[in-house]
């Protein structure tokens, strides 16, 4: 391949863009005009695709850089987790972890698949108080399922306040969440996502992801929860401002989801589920071997 090949004068093309943009870095000093959102979004995103080899190494170079200049300054206003300056120290400046370098998992066994078997929607739950650090624990699960470039877009809204059981209960017209003696509110942050097609396909497996964490932490804690439809064209725009209002929920903020939780009055019997090997192909469909 020549100097002067189109490759070369694309790779060429390129990293003076990424120059022209460490530059401008430099002038106008981006990373503190966002506001804190905005850092930890451009944050993780930038971090996770230096992680997964997004970029090819002279741009991931200059790439890295960037996002350097985005962690100091978020582990400067101080808005970054432990976990999250462990992550980003270890993918921008190779740092391990003291437990990292000695990780020995432990012998595997059945806990896992028995919640998995156990976990099933409850519609009928004891009135009774649960403590704020148990819904710690289900959001704790929760953060740490899969989303997409890492962006956690989540926030979550428990409530048990009357006014706000009756409202869910008048929007979805389901009589059993009447008497849900807690909701826990599935929100994701629009702007997480570089546009509406991204947001319309990827908020619902990352709030899926999340949900799932914490339906089976609330059924290791002897939980009994439901996980409630929550459709776009099921909600009228009159009843999505209500709750927006209710909940104070900021703008770029929409609700996904709502489930309903509590100690469980009594829990169904888990229905029986397809045969595995019938549901298994390996390299094409209805192949079993």
């Amino acid at each position: 391949m020549t100097k002067d090949s189109p490759n070369n004068r694309s790779k060429i093309s390129i990293l003076g863009y990424e120059i022209f943009q460490l530059l401008r870095f430099e002038y106008l000093k981006i990373e503190k005009k966002l506001s804190d959102d905005e850092l930890n979004i451009a944050l993780r995103r930038r971090v996770h695709l230096i992680e997964k080899g997004y970029w090819g190494n002279q741009i991931n170079f200059i790439k890295s850089l960037i996002a350097k200049r985005y962690y100091f300054e978020a582990k400067n206003r101080g808005i970054l987790s432990h976990e999250e300056i462990d992550w980003c120290e270890h993918i921008l400046f190779g740092t391990f972890r003291t437990d990292e370098k000695s990780d020995k998992r432990e012998v595997v066994n059945d806990e896992l698949a028995i919640i998995l078997k156990k976990r099933r929607s409850v519609r009928s739950w004891r009135q009774t108080k649960i403590k704020k650090e148990i819904f710690e624990k289900l959001i704790e699960a929760a953060k740490w399922a899969p989303s997409s470039c890492n962006r956690q877009p989540y926030d979550f809204i428990v409530t048990d306040k009357k006014e706000h059981i009756t409202l869910i209960y008048k929007i979805k017209r389901q009589k059993f969440l009447e008497y849900a003696p807690y909701f826990i509110l599935v929100t994701i942050n629009k702007d997480s996502y570089r546009s509406k097609e991204d947001f319309i396909y990827f908020s619902g497996l990352d709030a899926g992801a999340a949900i799932q964490n914490l339906l089976l932490k609330a059924e290791e804690l002897n939980l009994g929860a439901c996980w409630i439809n929550w459709k776009p064209k099921s909600i009228s725009d009159k009843e999505r401002d209500r709750m927006k209002n209710a909940f104070k929920i900021p703008d770029d903020y929409e609700v996904v989801s709502v489930i309903a939780i509590g100690k469980p009055k009594e829990k169904p019997f888990p229905p029986g589920r397809k045969d595995t090997k019938e549901m298994l192909h390996f390299e094409e469909y209805g192949s079993k071997s």
